[in-house]
């Protein structure tokens, strides 16, 4: 896949205000829905584009899947568990190329944000990666 110019997101909405109500009110439903998942599809490998705090990515940590995640605000680290930190890159994620394949790549609140001119490398990047299910 080739590598494009960085797309231009407005950002201002991803603020500690929003990461913070997600944590509060939508983060603990968001894990114990991957963890459902995980036990149901048994995905050995997760990769979530546009993690946020990394919600989904703690829910198939906690069954023992191997995670990657891709967040492009750096406001949400500071409210991600620091498991999970350490296996998201806090960039533009809609062109990232590298990790190989995985059993599940999740790309939730995503699409709605980008420029439409984008919206090829997006779904280039989502297909790329995916060798199983796609959420």
């Amino acid at each position: 896949m080739k590598q494009t110019e960085q797309p231009k997101f407005d950002l201002s909405l991803y603020n500690d205000e929003f990461f913070q109500w997600h944590l509060t009110h939508v983060h603990e439903s968001s894990v114990r829905c991957m963890e459902w998942y995980c036990d149901n599809y048994k995905p050995k490998s997760v990769l979530d584009i546009g993690c946020g705090i990394g919600s989904y990515l703690l829910g198939a940590l906690n069954k023992g899947v191997q995670i990657h995640g891709i967040e492009i605000s750096e406001a949400a680290k500071k409210y991600t568990d620091e498991r999970v930190s350490k296996m998201v890159i806090y960039k533009d994620g809609i062109s990232v190329v590298g990790w190989g394949l995985v059993d599940c790549v999740i790309c939730l609140e995503v699409a709605e944000h980008i420029e439409p001119q984008d919206s090829l490398t997006l779904i280039q990047t989502i297909v790329g990666h995916s060798q199983g299910r796609i959420l």
